[in-house]
């Protein structure tokens, strides 16, 4: 992943969290991660892999059963603010 790339990853992230009216993602509600070859429903790349169904919180919203299922990177960077440290030192 290039910098580039990167900034886009994270602007990706914060446009879905504004555009759902997200307040939180709480922790995946399955123990292992299914293959999905859709998109992220967080980033939208269109990467195939694992995807976790994780719930979210949505602000001002009395819906508590709405869930998303995410790939790696974002339950990742979601939960520590960075991606992790092999994608951190490899970027150029």
């Amino acid at each position: 992943m290039t910098k580039h790339e990167y900034k886009q990853f994270e602007d990706a992230v914060r446009l879905f969290f504004e555009r759902e009216g997200i307040q939180q993602l709480g922790s995946p509600i399955n123990e292992d991660p299914f293959f999905s070859s859709n998109c992220c429903e967080c980033c939208r790349r269109n990467l195939a892999g694992s995807r976790w169904t994780v719930p979210a919180v949505i602000k001002n919203s009395d819906i508590d059963d709405l869930t998303y299922n995410i790939c790696d990177d974002c339950l990742y960077y979601i939960n520590y603010g960075v991606l992790d440290d092999t994608t951190m030192e490899e970027m150029v």
